[in-house]
């Protein structure tokens, strides 16, 4: 036989159901509905039901229980999509060092920023990292704007700069460290097409202070080569 107690939580359960069939169905209005339930948590202080069935019974009581199916569906996916992203760190985390502080790396250099006579990767060291991994990378023409994530760069086994050869007093974009660090003026060749010694501001590779390349003419004897 059971409880007074456990008779109690049955009656509670059924009543509340009831009265949530009886309003999916349109048979009272939804403040007499509301008035209902609050009715019946007076009177039945002390017990505690699911959440599940709160939810079911005093979300919406204009939803049917198609919509909080669907609901309830809704929020599973949100949390098995931030589980997933959970794992995707960590996994990432496994499998690509951390990089620490004065570590030199590695930033690849896309095609729209860079020259056909410019490397593929410029050189740069870690100046400091936060709490969310980002990393602040410096080059010798200055300190890159924005922060990398740790899959946007390689770690360099071999220490080929120090803190003391970056520029830290500049903050620069990716083209334009790719451009001051470049043989060839960066992204597009600077080409002169003069017909005497390129000696002068005149020339446009002298101006820029670049080297003259095979674009520009075919003297031999040019003072800028």
């Amino acid at each position: 036989m059971d409880s007074p107690q456990e008779s109690r939580e049955a009656w509670f359960t059924s009543t509340l159901f009831e009265r949530y069939e009886q309003n999916k169905k349109k048979y009272i209005p939804k403040a007499t509905y509301f008035a209902m339930i609050e009715d019946l948590k007076g009177s039945t202080e002390g017990i505690h039901k699911s959440r599940q069935q709160y939810y079911l019974l005093t979300e919406d009581p204009n939803l049917d229980l198609r919509q909080v199916t669907i609901r309830k569906t809704r929020r599973a996916a949100a949390a098995n999509l931030e589980q997933q992203a959970e794992r995707m760190v960590k996994r990432s985390r496994v499998e690509l060092a951390r990089g620490q502080e004065n570590d030199n790396v590695a930033v690849p250099i896309p095609m729209v920023d860079r020259g056909r006579g410019d490397p593929r990767n410029i050189l740069g060291v870690i100046l400091s990292i936060d709490e969310n991994d980002m990393y602040v990378i410096g080059t010798r023409a200055g300190v890159l704007s924005g922060k990398y994530s740790r899959n946007q760069f390689s770690l360099c086994p071999q220490p080929l700069l120090k803190v003391g050869d970056i520029n830290t007093d500049v903050q620069i974009s990716l083209r334009e460290a790719v451009k001051a660090l470049s043989n060839s003026g960066g992204q597009g060749f600077i080409k002169c097409n003069c017909t005497s010694k390129c000696g002068t501001n005149r020339c446009k590779c002298f101006k820029a202070k670049l080297k003259c390349n095979s674009r520009c003419h075919n003297s031999l004897s040019c003072p800028n080569k």
